[in-house]
């Protein structure tokens, strides 16, 4: 490995997308090079929370939530929930994970999923395929510091 490059990722829009990839990257890299981009998503999730405005009084888990109040659901946690997923911090290709909640769910569901989906999954495999050994340089690779999207500011590999 003698070549060094450093994929930058910026911005929302596509830094979600290219969020997801720097996030897929690392799932591969840490998984020996297999991935299944639905395992991925729901093991890390691009967008682990999201903020919503409660529009009627409503009661959850016994709670009464008045409207007005701020929700916020952490989907990161809920795709590592033990009562849905058994062994849920272990990244398991093979998993049944029927469904996750990494672009949310119902009305609130993201309506660029199946675009970020065939994005990431297109430029996962053309990365992979194109450099098939490569190792991340930790001490230099930089999370995103954003409040809603996981992903690396800086990921600096060797290819």
């Amino acid at each position: 490995m003698n070549t060094y490059a450093e994929f930058l990722l910026l911005g929302l829009g596509n830094g979600g997308v290219f969020a997801a990839l720097a996030v897929a990257l690392v799932v591969t890299y840490r998984s020996s090079g297999v991935l299944n981009f639905a395992t991925g998503a729901r093991y890390e999730s691009p967008s682990p929370v999201q903020a919503r405005y409660v529009a009627s009084d409503v009661e959850h888990h016994g709670q009464n939530v008045p409207a007005g109040s701020i929700m916020l659901a952490l989907t990161a946690s809920a795709n590592r929930d033990e009562r849905r997923f058994p062994d849920p911090d272990r990244f398991d290709i093979h998993r049944n994970i029927g469904h996750h909640v990494a672009f949310g769910y119902g009305i609130h569901f993201c309506l660029g999923a199946a675009l970020a989906r065939l994005e990431g999954r297109v430029a996962l495999d053309e990365v992979l395929q194109r450099f098939p050994s490569w190792e991340i340089d930790w001490d230099k690779a930089e999370p995103a510091h954003t409040s809603t999207v996981r992903g690396w500011e800086k990921l600096p590999v060797w290819i």
